[in-house]
């Protein structure tokens, strides 16, 4: 089998045929794991499966181990080969769900795709369905498939047009950053408001209350950018949303024009032949001991990961061009060191998240 190949390569194997396996082995490797003694109740695991690969508890063991693995590729492995293994599973959409997500995590934007696409249409009961269909969203916004988008969103919003849940309003919100993304500010401005309405602060709205803001701006409507902002700054004041915020309100007291910030900028693209990355500026020398190290997928123009760093300046970050030729086209990614504390750190991820800003983790501390 492969997932035995994989995880227990270079192991002895105790035999390969078929043994009853007891639930007491299995129940004392789930205590320990549950107590916290992960790496003992780990090992023991992989032995489990190893002696009864077609044993009844194989495929959540299996599970178990692939979602402990934190490193990319082993996990990605695990994964795949538990989805190509246990073909009966009973959360065989989880693992195809997991699959789609660590892809996505890493900025494998296609296979990612592939795994949230195979979900939607295998599994459409699935508890991973609407997750799924929110990061095939954030896909398709990145690479500025905007019809595919709104498609996609407006699937989500005609379902829950009676509920007006958190999905109608999340998905909602997508179909205005389409539009924004797009420079259809009047069209954006509807979707915007109706998300925000309440003016209530729910922390995933800050974004779309700003952006509101941004729209009245870019349609000559200073006044209600400005008290737009105004309430941003009020009821999500510690959020980057509520930073950009004062930072416009700062700016037009000073004359200064609106810069859109296009989340479309963000374009996964297959990968070429490449020659090693430059980094460009004094922030090539920075030292980034006891810092998390971020890198974001490709923007359009260096001007547009140039306004990004500067935007990630604001929290407290060291951010940085960094430029790549790829077959004579040169492509503008941000390399962002974030200090190793949650604030920062939760601050930032809500940020690259709410802009729809495709990011992955190169380094930790």
């Amino acid at each position: 089998m492969r997932l035995l190949a994989v995880i227990t390569a270079g192991a002895v194997m105790v035999s390969t045929a078929l043994h009853p396996q007891t639930a007491d082995e299995y129940e004392q490797c789930l205590a320990r794991y549950r107590k916290g003694m992960t790496n003992e109740a780990l090992l023991d695991m992989r032995r489990l499966l190893a002696r009864y690969p077609s044993g009844p508890y194989a495929a959540d063991i299996a599970f178990i181990l692939a979602d402990a693995e934190k490193e990319y590729l082993p996990a990605l492995t695990l994964w795949q080969a538990h989805y190509d293994t246990y073909t009966g599973y009973k959360k065989r959409d989880d693992v195809l769900y997991r699959i789609g997500a660590i892809n996505y995590l890493h900025g494998k934007f296609p296979a990612a795709e592939r795994a949230f696409i195979e979900l939607r249409s295998t599994y459409s009961n699935s508890s991973r369905y609407y997750d799924a269909s929110f990061k095939l969203g954030a896909i398709y916004l990145s690479r500025g498939s905007y019809d595919d988008a709104r498609t996609l969103y407006a699937s989500i919003t005609n379902r829950f047009a009676a509920a007006k849940n958190d999905r109608y309003y999340e998905a909602l919100i997508g179909i205005a950053h389409s539009y924004y993304d797009q420079e259809r500010y009047p069209q954006a401005i509807e979707c915007y408001r109706e998300a925000v309405r309440k003016e209530d602060a729910v922390q995933d709205r800050a974004f779309a209350a700003y952006r509101l803001g941004m729209c009245y701006e870019n349609t000559g409507d200073n006044e209600r950018a400005k008290a737009r902002y105004a309430i941003v700054c009020e009821l999500w004041g510690s959020s980057y949303a509520a930073t950009l915020a004062r930072q416009r309100l700062k700016q037009l007291s000073a004359g200064t024009p609106a810069v859109t910030t296009n989340a479309a900028t963000t374009v996964p693209t297959p990968v070429q032949k490449a020659i090693p990355p430059v980094i460009h500026g004094a922030a090539a020398a920075v030292n980034t001991a006891g810092q998390v190290i971020y890198q974001t997928g490709l923007f359009q123009s260096d001007d547009a990961a140039k306004r990004q760093c500067d935007a990630l300046k604001a929290l407290g970050c060291t951010a940085f061009v960094v430029r790549e030729t790829k077959d004579d086209v040169t492509m503008y990614k941000v390399r962002i060191a974030v200090p190793d504390k949650p604030d920062t750190l939760n601050a930032t991820k809500e940020m690259l998240s709410r802009e729809n800003i495709l990011f992955f983790k190169i380094k930790t501390p």
